[in-house]
């Protein structure tokens, strides 16, 4: 299994306009990821930052018992403020500064 390796980050800080993966939205093991449209429908709204495709990628995963293809989630600082929700139960903070 090729692919860049996608990581949940449970704290990210980003300054406006820097572009950070925050996480991975994989399909069943082994098998291929969501679509962009799919993945996009099921994230937060933020006032902070906007989300787009970063692709796909490998991302380690419990329920697999190791690497699965996964479409990379990433966010794009727009506005300094800070954010929690849950992605994939995982918590996430996301930090936004000038």
């Amino acid at each position: 299994m090729t692919g860049q390796p996608i990581e949940a980050r449970e704290v990210v800080i980003a300054e406006v306009g820097q572009s950070v993966v925050v996480h991975g939205s994989r399909g069943r093991c082994g098998g291929q990821p969501p679509d962009w449209e799919e993945v996009f429908a099921g994230l937060p709204q933020l006032s902070t930052g906007i989300w787009s495709d970063g692709g796909v990628g490998i991302r380690v995963s419990r329920a697999c018992s190791g690497g699965t293809p996964a479409r990379a989630v990433v966010f794009t600082a727009t506005h300094p403020g800070e954010e929690r929700f849950t992605l994939y139960d995982d918590p996430i903070t996301i930090r936004v500064t000038e």
